[in-house]
């Protein structure tokens, strides 16, 4: 029986440098692998997505750990400002503070759909 992997969670600046390992050296993908400690169908995985890879790192400039994107920038923005305006300086609205936040506020993103949602709104301003 053999043994089972332990997963290896990879920051963006991880895969980028992973990525420049291999565009720079004349090394093998397996020996990179290896030198990474990552399997090879991860390596195959970093080096297919490593346009969008490049271009989240350039834009973040290494700080986000994972390429999730932000659901409601809007939102966390004007958070950001009241906590400015409020002389909170170590504030950082996080997906997990907006979706507490949330919960708190009973505030929920839906799409409406029936009725309600295909009566003409020139109707409606009258």
């Amino acid at each position: 029986m053999s043994l089972k992997r332990k997963l290896v969670t990879l920051t963006i600046a991880e895969k980028v440098n992973i990525i420049r390992e291999v565009t720079k050296s004349g090394k093998k993908k397996n020996e990179i692998a290896k030198q990474f400690n990552i399997p090879p169908s991860t390596l195959s995985t970093i080096l297919k997505n490593k346009d969008d890879i490049l271009q989240k790192y350039e834009t973040n400039k290494g700080c986000m750990k994972r390429m999730k994107i932000c659901e409601y920038p809007d939102i966390e923005e004007k958070a950001e400002f009241f906590a400015t305006k409020l002389g909170h300086k170590q504030f950082k609205a996080s997906q997990g503070w907006l979706s507490n936040w949330k919960i708190r506020n009973n505030v929920f993103f839906r799409k409406i759909c029936g009725e309600n949602a295909s009566v003409d709104q020139s109707i409606c301003s009258d």
